[in-house]
């Protein structure tokens, strides 16, 4: 019977353990490999458009207002209401059932003058009243705005044409 010496039993465990080692390093990789997957694909559907659509307006929007000055902030008041009774009651004779009336803004502010170098000084009031008046019947339109100014509107803005179902 042969007997090593001690180191060459060492070296011999040494080496199994390597031989372990790397054999079990070799199949962790393997099975990370295994469960990682391959090109995953993405399904998608890709689309793109222009449309153009025209359609002929079937209603129309004018605001209609009236401003008035004073040297009080009553009077300036007063005035307006009365300026604008007149118009809405015009307005809406003209429009008969076939519209809509509607208060859109109303402001009653100071007016100054600002001379150069010198304090600002109040000259008076002015108040403004809005209505925002709606028709379907596009042939009123002018009929309308022509009424307003007739009797008292001082100040037309904001026409818009659009689509009743828009």
């Amino acid at each position: 019977m042969s007997v090593s010496p001690p180191s060459c039993r060492i070296l011999g465990k040494v080496k199994r353990q390597v031989r372990i080692l790397a054999l079990f390093s070799l199949l962790t990789v393997s099975l990370v490999f295994a469960q990682t997957p391959t090109a995953a694909r993405t399904h998608f559907v890709r689309a793109s458009g222009q449309a153009t659509v025209e359609a002929k307006p079937d209603r129309a929007s004018v605001e209609i207002g009236v401003v008035t000055h004073s040297s009080t902030a009553q009077g300036a008041s007063e005035q307006n209401a009365e300026q604008t009774s007149e118009v809405l009651k015009i307005v809406r004779r003209t429009l008969g059932g076939g519209g809509d009336v509607k208060t859109s803004n109303y402001t009653l502010a100071p007016q100054y003058d600002y001379p150069n170098n010198q304090p600002a000084r109040l000259t008076g009031y002015e108040a403004r009243n809005t209505v925002l008046v709606t028709v379907d019947d596009l042939s009123l339109l002018g009929r309308i705005i022509d009424a307003a100014t007739k009797s008292g509107a001082n100040n037309i803005a904001g026409i818009s044409f659009t689509l009743k179902d828009d």
